[in-house]
Formats: C-alpha cells, structure tokens, sequence
C-alpha cells in the first residue's frame, strides 16, 4: 500500500514528495483545492506503471481521476509532487536487520505522462557523493517500513535538493535487474541470497566483479506485428546476453502506457555502464519488426 508506504517515510523522517491520499471521490473532492501543480496521481495499489499520470492543472486532475482509480484494487489513489531529476532504483538485501546496498541503477522511462520503464543500466554514472546519499536514503527507507530480513527494490529520484523516495517493494527487482543485471555486474546471485535468508541460512551477497550490465526494450511503432528479423545476426554481438520478446508475429502493438505494453528487450553486458548499453543499442538496432 502506497499510502501506508509513504506515511511511514513521513514518520521516520525519510525524504520524500508532498502527498494527499483519497480512497474514493468524495475524499478527492475535500483535498482538491489543496492540491499545487505539476503533480503526479497513481493507484495505492498497483505495479508496472498502471494508472500512473502527470497533472499539471485542476481540470486534468478531474479528467484523469477515473484512470488512476479503476487501475486500483482498493479504489485508492494518491496524488504526490512531481520530482524531477534522474531517475534510479536501489537493490538492497536485509539481513538481520542490516540493509546491504547490491547495486544503484539508472533508469530510463518513456516519461511523461506515465513513466513507462524502458530501459535500466548498472552501475549507476552518477558521481560518488550523490551515491553515498542515495544509499543512505535506501537503506533509511527499507528500514522506516519493517524490512528485517529479505529483499528490498527502492526507487527515488535525485531531485536538485537531494534524493527522493517514490516507493520501495519488498521484494526483488523486476525488469530482468535481479535474474540478470546485479549477477551479470557484479557476481551476485541475488536469487539464491533471497532464498537462503528465508531458509535461514547465511546469504552470500559480496561482490565478485565490477562490469556493467543493460537493459533496453525496443521501441515499435503502433500496429500488427507482420515480422521479426535479424534475430540471429543480432545475438552475434559481442556482449549480448539475451534477446527476448513478449509480442510476436500477429500481436498488436499500443501505445505504451503500461509495463505490458512493451514488445521485448535486449540484456547486454560490458566493462562499464555505458559500453553495457551501446551493447544492447547494438543488438537492437540488427533487429527489424516491421507493422501494418
């Protein structure tokens, strides 16, 4: 829950955005006219960018309502301020009480006005002391909801005053950064380490390499998938871990609005952050998927 999430930051002293929570249209209408612009309005409940939109006046806000509230189990929606900065998530092992920071990633999203991940890159380019802050704020955050023991993928954004929270799941990274991109940067197998803290057993989670890894998802222009080619030529580059698509030939292709939206992706890895992405740009560009 979102709104219990960010309430718990609040009391622990965790930076994070202004925000109102209303659980249905009469709740939205007592804070409405408290509300400043741009902000954002999401689902408490939901995951891979549903419901998630950029408001920037009263009318959209009213507009946009029924998008974030029918993309919400409980029928919750809460409205934030807008942080601008880069983008990046934080995956973090709890152990015993103990929050152990595995790997800072960069972000890349469609952005406004919903956000959609399309992109993720280890280890994160931004300078040294900007990092030590953000691994700070994590590990304060993991800590401010009860996480004593298992997985935690946090999410924030380095605003000009500093990182600030989105949100942060109890659980392990989606988006391929647990199963590939924190082993294929730096050794650790994540997985195993989540299930040995839950089978009580000591969880292995020192680095064993400093690379880089990326993902990015393709970028397809509306319309009926009438072919995929190149795959093949494509998973000769060197570097290139995976080639995936969860659309295929006959499948219809949206706007990307959600997580689900999204065709397929490429997993690269590199001796750097950057040299990890030109990989997968790469690899991407011997793919061709044509539509009607």
């Amino acid at each position: 829950d979102k709104g219990e999430m960010i309430k718990a930051f609040n009391k622990h002293n965790v930076d994070h955005p202004w925000f109102y929570i209303a659980k249905n249209n009469k709740a939205l209408n007592e804070i409405i006219d408290r509300i400043t612009y741009p902000c954002i309005m999401k689902p408490t409940d939901n995951s891979g960018s549903r419901g998630v939109v950029l408001l920037h006046n009263k009318a959209e806000l009213e507009k946009e309502y029924e998008y974030s509230h029918t993309s919400s189990r409980s029928g919750a929606v809460i409205i934030e301020e807008y942080l601008t900065g880069p983008e990046v998530s934080v995956e973090v092992i709890v152990y015993k009480g103990a929050p152990h920071v595995l790997q800072i990633t960069d972000k890349l999203t469609t952005g406004a006005p919903h956000f959609v991940e399309m992109g993720h890159s280890q280890p994160s380019q931004l300078p040294s002391d900007v990092k030590d802050q953000i691994i700070d704020l994590a590990s304060r955050a993991v800590l401010a909801v009860g996480i004593e023991n298992g997985p935690a993928h946090v999410e924030m954004i380095v605003t000009e005053n500093g990182p600030k929270m989105v949100e942060l799941g109890a659980r392990m990274g989606g988006d391929c950064i647990t199963t590939h991109l924190v082993p294929l940067s730096t050794g650790i197998d994540m997985i195993k380490a989540t299930i040995d803290i839950a089978c009580g057993n000591e969880p292995d989670i020192e680095p064993k390499f400093n690379k880089g890894s990326a993902i990015r998802y393709f970028d397809v222009p509306c319309g009926v998938i009438k072919s995929i080619d190149g795959v093949d030529v494509a998973m000769s580059v060197d570097g290139v871990q995976e080639i995936s698509f969860t659309k295929h030939v006959g499948d219809t292709v949206e706007e990307i609005g959600s997580s689900v939206d999204r065709v397929g992706f490429v997993i690269g890895q590199g001796e750097s952050n950057e040299s990890a992405v030109k990989v997968c740009e790469n690899t991407i560009s011997k793919v061709s998927i044509e539509t009607l």
